[in-house]
Parts: structure tokens; C-alpha cells; sequence
């Protein structure tokens, strides 16, 4: 397990991971954060203000004494949701109020921080006049810290896509406050940070809140002076579903998740630190999620338009564009299962099974010709469809992914039926199964630090089709807007888990978008850095346009998986039509890294310096992939290289390595 350690004795535990640390003491309220520190960092934790890191208000008086159960250690390994860890569980009962809760700290192998939660469980039935309605008032940690001369920032990111494509909607929301001037409340943030003059604390809600979608008691964040506390246990006692406090006694009811992360340094320590633990949660495996994707839906409208696409004849041409241009898998899309003469294309109770007029022969063909061409097959269905009718599409058309559409988790019964089974569905796959969570609508979805254990997110529909289109004015593809979401989501998320869609440009109606002014390759080279998802019908590319992409989705082929061990940071300006701007892959370990750098359609300047992260006045050696021309150069002191691009829009693909 490397240095991950975890120590337990009858006055409390600690867990180590090599890079952090943090003690409980055990108490007759429950367990206590007494210290809190990073690798080679001072403590954080003072003087606690309570007796217990959660404060169950509704549930467990303040004041109300358990007893400890149990208190252990496990090894959590080849789990496939999450990297290997030691995990400790310590057990409370509470007889009085009459609830067990349970206490569980993650400790990944050289983390930056660790990931804990509680789960309760009711000793008996309640009814519902005896429990609350709403737990708000309830946090599941709290912290007391040593000092209150700190500031806070707070990033979140909006859901939503499918309404979020314009110059004012930024995907991220960052703000950052003054140790004077710190808000009581934050209600919208994903994560918030405690920083001071040279090192940071952050503390993220492990939920499927956006700035723009609170979701199921996803809470808030609490600054009291030196006080912080995490709100939103995700539970209600009783809900649409029925009451689980009543039907389910003795058994545990997950709370949100919160990640304590520790860094020394500023801004690109902070981004690195939350990516890298991000990654010990939940680690990318190429084998299940690296393909370069196709997707029938997106070139024909809404509705019934793109649904014909989803039928034998076309599927089968789509196989042979992607087999041609390199793309890896196709994913069929919502029409496969109906006729354009059947009602209720998406009723719950229809049978799932190919439509027997739009696939005559069923899956066979597909599989056979897919097989053949070594190309890998996806689909589309919603979230709500039966387990057995999922999984028996899956086995008979041998498909590798699937994209469930359509979710609205208003419910804690919700979260838990999809999870349970997409996991099952996974356990079931001899290969490896990934699911595109879908975060284009507002209703509650898994939104972006939540979920991903089984697969990635799929962004956002950015379509084209023929005119008129004033339906779809809403998401029209523009590829400065995809450039700047990709730009903002690499802030704070690994982008290697988002796929970001790539459209046929030629198609585009330029009412609204300036995609005549780009390049085929330009727009691909957007989704380098994430996964590259063709949201087309490719067999629609021209022959120029074709010849264009072809040696670059090669190119990009012969270094993704380098690519894909390194950790993405954004470079240079927003993206906004006239910046330079793009992104760095770093690989710390191996000292090397690559860029993707963009100069956008109206920008004047030929050359331009760029400032690249970690690389601070040290020897480079820069090798521009598509020239293969060698340039060795010493970096400036903030890591400045100089760049030059002759055309608007143009970019540049680079790999760098750092020299002795």
C-alpha cells in the first residue's frame, strides 16, 4: 500500500498518508479532529470548539453520548471505483435518540488529504412526526482551526450546458475573500479553500451540487471566525420514495463525502493538490475510458431528425467514416429503439430492444461489422430504464459504453438506484464498462465531483443540422466557447474525465457561430487534452476536411497515453476570440509534459510569451510534434517560453522535457 499508515488505539486514530495527516480522538460524543497537517506543514487544527467532528442537529442532541462499537482498519484493494486505500470505520450507537452512525476515513497512498463520511442507521422504526423533515442544520464535519487570519476561495461549476453557451456564462464561478471581509455562508460552491500567506486547506463537498442545481441537501459551507463546518448530509427521513426510516431499520443511509486536501504554495499548488487527490478517488483507467468517440445524435436537428439517424444502414456507414478517420468508438444515440411512426419514443415500459423496422437483423450486423472494422460500439438509453433490459443491450451488442440520459435525482432513493445499478451492471461486463454521465440540463444530475467512478462526464450538446434551426439557436457549436469551457474546467477538474465534443464545421450554420473562420484540425485540437468526443454523423466530413483530421487524430494517438498520465492546467489568457491561450499536461515524476497552444481568430500578435506551470528558469527541451523541430531554451523565473504562430486561428502541439 506504500506509506499510507493508519494507527488505532482505544483514545482515538490517525491516518497517514505520506503527505498528510490527521488525528481523532474518540470521544463519548464520537470522534475528534485534534490535528491536521500536510507533508512538512505546520497544524492547522486549535482548540476545538465541540466534542465531535459531525453535529447531527434534528437527529442527535449536542450533547447527546454513544458508545464506540467498533473501531478498525481495512485494506480497500482492486475495488475498480476507486484507487486502492486503507479504509478505517469506527461505529457509534446512540440509544437514546435510537441511530447508529458510522465513520469512515479513506487514506489513499500518498494523497495530498484524505476523504471521510458518515452513514447512519436507525435502530428502530420511526414515524414521521418524529423525525424532521429537513436536516439542514446538520454538518457532517466541522473543524476549529488554530488561526483566523486566512482567506477563502470558493469555485463551483454551473450544470446546465445545454443553456449555458454564450459570451456571459462561464462554466466556473471563483471568488475569493479577504481574511476582513469573509462571507458567513457559501451556498454554491463545490469546494471552498482556507489559505494563507504560503500554504492552503481545502475542503470539498463530494456531491452532485453545481452553482446553478443545490441538488439533495448538499448544504453549505460555514465560516465562524476559526470555525468551519460542511452542511448537507444528502438524506431526508422521509421523501417521495417512502420513508426510510421506517422500512429500512439497520441499514446504512450514505451521507455526502467531504475531501480535506493539504498544499503548500498558491494557486497552481491548490489546482494541483485538489487534481491529484481527485485522482486517487477516482482514477482514470484508459482501457474503459480513453476512446475517441463518435455519437449519432448532432447533425440532424432535435427530435426526429437525429433519431433517424440511430437506424441499421446509417450506424453501419457511420462505422466505416470512423474506421477511416481513426476514431475508436461509435456510440448509437436515442432513435435506435423506435420508428418515427411509434409513440412514446422514451416510455419507461417499452421493451428496449431495437426497433424491428429500424434494425431488421437486430444487433448482429452491427457486432459483425464493428468486429471486423476493430471498432468499439456505445449506446444511449435513459437513466431510468430496467436493469435487465441495460444489461441484455449490452451483451448482445457488445457495447463498451453507455450514456444515460434524461436524470433527475430529486431524491436520496434516486441517487442510490442508479448507483446500485450501474454497479451491477459493471460487475456483470467481462470488459470494461464506462458510463458518460450527462451534465447538459439543470435538473439534478451527478454534476462534477460525484459519480465518476464507473465513467466520465458527457459536457455538452453542441450541435449543427440543416436550416432553419431556431430551435437549437441555444447550442450552437462555437468553438471559443468550447475552448473556454475545456479552459475553466481545467482549473480544478482532471480534464482527462470530460469529453468534449468536436462538430463538423462545414455544417454549421454561421448565424449565430463563427465556425466558417476555423480549421477542421483547430477544432479537434480543442479536445486534446480531454477526451475528444465527435458529436456528428462523421460520414458527413468532406474529403478536404477528412484528409485534415486524419494525421492528426494519428498524432494524437501516438502520445495520448503520455498525455494522459500528466495533470492539465490552463495556460495563458481566457478564451475569448482574441487571446493566446491553452493547456499543459505535466508529468512531475517524469519532468516532462505537453502543450496544447492556441492562437485565437483575432488576436494580432504572431509571438507570445506564455507563462507554463512548475518549470520555473530551468533547461527545455521543446519539440513541436508537427514539424518534429528540436528547440533547447532556459525558461524564465515564472516559467516563461516564447511562442510563435503565423496564422489566425492557429495552434500549436508541443512536447517538452526538462534537461539535467
Amino acid at each position: 500500500m506504500g506509506p499510507a499508515s493508519v494507527h488505532l488505539s482505544p483514545e482515538g486514530f490517525e491516518a497517514n498518508t505520506g503527505r498528510y495527516q490527521q488525528r481523532w480522538r474518540l470521544t463519548p460524543q464520537g470522534a475528534l479532529t485534534v490535528s491536521l497537517s500536510g507533508h512538512a506543514d505546520s497544524e492547522w487544527v486549535g482548540q476545538p470548539a465541540w466534542r465531535c467532528d459531525w453535529n447531527l442537529h434534528g437527529l442527535l442532541d449536542a450533547n447527546a453520548e454513544g458508545q464506540c462499537l467498533s473501531l478498525q482498519c481495512n485494506p480497500c484493494v482492486n475495488r475498480g471505483d476507486t484507487s486502492d486505500c486503507l479504509q478505517i470505520e469506527a461505529v457509534f450507537a446512540y440509544p437514546t435518540p435510537g441511530f447508529d452512525v458510522r465513520y469512515t476515513v479513506w487514506v489513499y497512498p500518498n494523497a495530498p488529504g484524505v476523504r471521510t463520511a458518515i452513514a447512519l442507521r436507525p435502530q428502530h422504526a420511526f414515524t414521521r412526526h418524529q423525525l424532521p423533515s429537513y436536516l439542514g442544520g446538520a454538518s457532517s464535519q466541522r473543524l476549529h482551526l488554530r488561526e483566523n487570519q486566512y482567506r477563502i476561495i470558493a469555485a463551483g461549476y454551473y450544470n446546465d450546458t445545454q443553456h449555458r453557451n454564450f459570451d456571459h456564462t462561464r462554466i466556473l464561478q471563483e471568488r475569493c475573500w479577504p481574511h476582513d471581509q469573509r462571507p458567513k455562508t457559501i451556498d454554491w460552491a463545490n469546494f471552498i479553500c482556507i489559505e494563507t500567506a504560503d500554504r492552503g486547506l481545502a475542503i470539498i463537498k463530494e456531491s452532485h451540487k453545481c452553482v446553478n442545481q443545490s441538488g439533495v441537501d448538499t448544504g453549505e459551507f460555514i465560516i465562524d471566525g476559526a470555525r468551519v463546518s460542511v452542511t448537507g448530509l444528502g438524506l431526508t427521513p422521509f421523501d417521495n420514495a417512502g420513508g426510510f426510516w421506517a422500512d429500512n431499520v439497520g441499514r446504512w443511509r450514505s451521507c455526502w463525502a467531504t475531501w480535506m486536501i493539504g498544499y503548500q504554495g498558491g494557486e497552481a499548488e491548490r489546482q494541483l493538490a485538489i487534481k491529484q487527490f481527485d485522482r486517487c478517488r477516482y482514477p482514470f483507467r484508459p482501457q474503459r475510458d480513453r476512446w475517441i468517440m463518435s455519437n449519432t445524435w448532432g447533425s440532424r436537428g432535435a427530435g426526429e431528425g437525429s433519431r433517424s439517424a440511430a437506424e441499421q444502414a446509417n450506424v453501419l456507414r457511420e462505422l466505416q467514416s470512423a474506421n477511416d478517420l481513426g476514431i475508436e468508438l461509435v456510440q448509437i444515440d436515442d432513435g435506435w429503439q423506435t420508428a418515427a411512426d411509434e409513440p412514446e419514443p422514451v416510455a419507461k415500459e417499452r421493451s428496449w430492444r431495437p426497433s424491428t423496422t429500424r434494425w431488421p437483423d437486430g444487433w448482429n450486423p452491427l457486432r459483425k461489422v464493428a468486429d471486423e472494422l476493430g471498432v468499439e460500439l456505445g449506446l444511449w438509453l435513459p437513466w431510468y430504464v430496467d436493469l435487465e433490459k441495460i444489461d441484455w443491450n449490452i451483451q448482445a451488442g457488445g457495447f463498451r459504453r453507455i450514456k444515460l440520459d434524461f436524470m433527475n435525482l430529486h431524491s436520496r432513493h434516486d441517487i442510490e438506484a442508479i448507483e446500485t445499478k450501474v454497479e451491477q451492471l459493471v460487475k456483470r461486463q467481462t470488459h470494461p464498462l464506462g458510463v458518460n454521465w450527462d451534465a447538459t440540463e439543470n435538473a439534478g444530475r451527478m454534476g462534477y465531483f460525484f459519480g465518476r467512478d464507473h465513467g466520465n462526464i458527457y459536457l455538452a450538446n453542441r450541435e449543427n443540422g440543416p436550416a432553419p434551426l431556431k430551435r437549437l439557436n441555444h447550442i450552437r457549436y462555437t468553438p471559443r466557447l468550447m475552448l473556454r469551457d475545456a479552459w475553466h474546467l481545467a482549473h480544478y477538474i482532471n480534464l482527462n474525465q470530460i469529453q468534449l465534443s468536436v462538430q463538423n464545421i462545414d455544417r454549421v450554420i454561421t448565424d449565430l457561430s463563427n465556425c466558417d473562420h476555423y480549421t477542421h484540425d483547430y477544432c479537434f485540437a480543442i479536445t486534446l487534452m480531454a477526451v475528444p468526443l465527435f458529436f456528428q454523423e462523421t460520414q458527413f466530413y468532406s474529403p478536404q476536411a477528412r484528409e485534415s483530421l486524419r494525421p492528426e487524430i494519428q498524432l494524437y494517438k501516438q502520445h495520448r497515453d503520455a498525455m494522459l498520465v500528466g495533470y492539465v492546467f490552463p495556460i495563458g489568457e481566457e478564451p475569448c476570440d482574441a487571446a493566446w491561450t491553452g493547456f499543459q499536461s505535466h508529468d512531475a515524476g517524469a519532468n516532462c509534459g505537453y502543450l496544447t497552444v492556441f492562437r485565437e481568430l483575432h488576436n494580432p500578435e504572431a509571438a507570445q510569451t506564455l507563462c507554463l506551470r512548475f518549470l520555473p528558469a530551468c533547461r527545455l527541451r521543446l519539440t513541436n510534434l508537427h514539424s518534429n523541430h528540436v528547440c533547447d531554451l532556459t525558461t524564465g523565473i515564472h516559467g516563461e517560453v516564447d511562442f510563435a504562430i503565423s496564422n489566425t486561428p492557429g495552434w500549436g502541439f508541443y512536447k517538452y522535457q526538462m534537461l539535467e
